[in-house]
């Protein structure tokens, strides 16, 4: 008789090696899942419950002789189920209530960094339930987006037909995978779908949930099953870049069910992550296993990792997806942008006269009415970049806003700032800022120094006064530029981020401006970065930190445009 795969892999982990093809690899893998693995082991002596493993390994023998990969390098050669996958499906399939006689475990959580085949693996485990699963049953792969629906469909789809190559058994189309003689169904569900009502499905499968802000796609999974006494929800996914979403919720219920705060044996986490970040670095690539419990396997490559980590130490954004996709660190909006050693450094002096009768690149961060707002002007010389910002705040707001988070308004706006003669916080008159103190600041420019700004690059969300006093017809003459922020800020806060790395921005050393630095996170979008407060709280101010990036992006601009 086949000793269970669970107890398989409890004993490897405790001996740290495992065999495969007959070769000895070492074994390592994190905390949270020696632990689990325990918890399900124990199972076995429970006597609350039955382990009958039988309708499982059927499972699992058609899916390593008929269910063949479509891509390369394992493309048409049926899947190999690794021991990992095993003890977690074994589980999943196996374990029963004793009172009831149904399924122990509706529902189950697998988080495990990309690129280790959990695709496949639920494509495969999708076609078992459409060849040898039971008759009349529905079942749902859900995303919240479309197209990674798509990848986990097309794959289930791609399976069946090279399994029943004339639609004998079975059949698809673009909606819904059938087998006609069970009366069994496969079908999608994303955020776009617009009817998530309805169904009556008994299992589904939830993949890279990490991308769901809310729970609106789980909960209509959830619904479908809700006259199913045996039912199945599966969540896979990496971590992600959403904070506070969906994920993250499922991640603390995770957590503490493995910390023993929750007693639910109906749920299942298998989560596969770093236990210590300092791990990545230590130069022992067996402790990517961690996160990568198919590296020994060679799924996934180590020479993948190792690119993405030579990347990861020249470059932030390839830093943070690397942990938050490789290793399931998740880097949110509580870490800060940059360290402060690449911001704070030695600066020469330097005042606006030495730029007298220049021109200059202007940008502005515009407030509501009581928060900070932000004028800069910017100047390029022997390629390096010296940057005033000018700060402005409400009279009514300085004392109160000195307990935001380390700020001190009241002595920043007592303090004369050497680049301009003037405090590094301009006291506005009232509980607003008057955008006509803006634009005076910079007609002040214009008098005193005989600096013309070029252009000044705003945004056009609460500027209307402001460019009324920059209009030739209303105003003070100056031109302006609008700048879209949200993703179009991406490659200009790049750039800032790579010009202070290499010293080559010289801000005066202003201390306002290093406080903003301290309270700016990076949120990422798809291929794009932007800047955010740290934590999300309101009180972090990185007004500053925004319109340096709007300099650099209006610079851009105007080379560009000429």
């Amino acid at each position: 008789m086949i000793e269970p795969y669970i107890k398989q892999y409890q004993k490897a982990i405790e001996r740290g090696w495992i065999e495969i093809n007959g070769v000895k690899k070492r074994l390592v893998v994190g905390w949270k899942i020696k632990k689990v693995v325990d918890i399900l082991c124990s199972y076995l002596e429970d006597e609350r419950f039955i382990f009958e493993p039988g309708n499982c390994y059927k499972r699992f023998k058609f899916e390593e002789s008929f269910c063949l990969q479509g891509y390369a390098p394992f493309y048409n050669q049926p899947i190999q189920l690794m021991l990992w996958q095993k003890a977690f499906f074994e589980a999943i399939y196996s374990f029963k209530e004793r009172s009831t006689g149904h399924l122990l475990i509706n529902e189950a959580l697998l988080e495990v960094g990309r690129k280790n085949g959990k695709s496949t693996m639920v494509a495969a485990d999708m076609n078992a339930n459409l060849f040898v699963g039971g008759g009349g049953k529905q079942y749902i792969i859900a995303s919240n987006d479309e197209k990674q629906c798509n990848l986990i469909f097309s794959e289930t789809k791609h399976m069946r037909q090279r399994l029943d190559v004339k639609n004998e058994i079975t059949n698809d189309n673009l909606v819904e995978i059938r087998n006609n003689a069970k009366n069994i169904k496969i079908t999608k569900m994303s955020s776009k779908t617009q009817n998530k009502d309805g169904r009556n499905c008994v299992a589904a499968v939830m993949d890279e949930c990490h991308d769901c802000k809310d729970d609106e796609i789980a909960e209509a999974v959830k619904r479908s099953m809700s006259t199913h006494d045996e039912r199945l929800f599966i969540m896979v996914s990496t971590n992600g870049f959403i904070n506070d979403g969906f994920f993250d919720k499922q991640l603390r219920y995770a957590n503490a069910w493995i910390n023993g705060e929750i007693d639910n044996p109906h749920y299942l986490p298998f989560l596969y992550e770093q236990d210590e970040e300092s791990e990545i670095w230590s130069g022992d690539v067996e402790q990517w296993q961690k996160a990568n419990p198919s590296l020994i396997y060679g799924v996934k490559k180590y020479a993948f990792i190792e690119d993405s980590i030579l990347k990861a130490q020249l470059d932030r954004e390839s830093r943070i997806h690397m942990l938050t996709k490789d290793f399931n660190i998740k880097v949110g909006n509580s870490t800060q942008w940059l360290e402060s050693t690449i911001y704070d450094y030695e600066q020469d002096k330097w005042t606006l006269e030495e730029f007298r009768r220049g021109y200059g690149i202007g940008a502005v961060d515009l407030s509501d009415t009581g928060d900070l707002t932000c004028a800069s002007i910017m100047f390029t010389k022997d390629n390096m970049k010296y940057v005033h910002i000018q700060f402005f705040i409400p009279e009514s707001k300085i004392k109160k806003k000195d307990s935001d988070n380390g700020a001190r308004y009241e002595e920043w706006s007592k303090t004369i700032n050497p680049v301009t003669n003037e405090p590094y916080v301009i006291v506005c008159q009232g509980n607003r800022i008057n955008q006509k103190d803006v634009a005076d600041w910079y007609q002040r420019l214009r008098r005193n120094y005989e600096i013309e700004p070029y252009t000044i690059g705003y945004d056009r969300w609460h500027s209307d006064m402001f460019l009324h006093w920059c209009d030739k017809k209303t105003g003070y003459g100056f031109r302006t530029e609008m700048i879209s922020q949200g993703k179009y800020l991406s490659f200009p806060m790049k750039m800032v981020e790579r010009d202070l790395t290499d010293r080559l921005i010289n801000y005066g050393n202003n201390p306002v401006l290093k406080y903003c630095f301290s309270n700016t996170s990076v949120k990422i979008v798809g291929d794009s970065i932007q800047p955010e407060k740290m934590d999300g709280l309101y009180s972090r101010k990185i007004d500053g930190v925004v319109t340096l990036i709007m300099s650099y992006a209006t610079l851009d601009k105007v080379d560009i445009g000429g």
